[in-house]
C-alpha cells in the first residue's frame, strides 16, 4: 500500500525482504531460473496444482476462520487421492531402502 500511495521505488532486494517476492536472479539467469521452477512445477501432481490455484484464488476473500475450514478441506482432499498416496508410498519406500510398503 506504500508504494501505491507514494510512489515510492523499491529494488528487488527490499522486495525480497519484504516479502513482495519469493526470490532474486541475476538477469542473465531470469530465463533458466523460470524454466527451472516451471519444470519443476510441471513434474508435480497436475490435479494438486490445479486445485492449490483455484484454492488460493478463493482464500483471498475469505475470512480467517473461514479460510482455515476451505484450506483444511482442500488438505484432506488432496491428500486422500489416490494418486497422493502412490505418490506417499512411493517415497516411503524409497526411504526404505526399495523395501514395499
Amino acid at each position: 500500500m506504500e508504494m501505491l500511495l507514494t510512489g515510492k521505488v523499491i529494488n528487488a532486494y527490499q522486495a525480497k525482504r519484504m516479502l513482495l517476492v519469493n526470490k532474486v536472479v541475476e538477469g542473465k539467469l531470469l530465463e533458466e531460473e523460470t524454466y527451472n521452477i516451471a519444470l519443476n512445477i510441471a513434474q508435480k501432481n497436475q490435479t494438486a496444482i490445479e486445485i492449490t490455484k483455484i484454492g488460493m484464488e478463493n482464500l483471498i476473500d475469505m475470512e480467517f476462520d473461514k479460510s482455515i475450514d476451505y484450506s483444511s478441506d482442500l488438505f484432506s482432499y488432496l491428500v486422500n487421492l489416490q494418486q497422493t498416496m502412490d505418490t506417499l508410498a512411493k517415497k516411503i519406500n524409497k526411504k526404505r531402502g526399495g523395501n514395499k510398503c
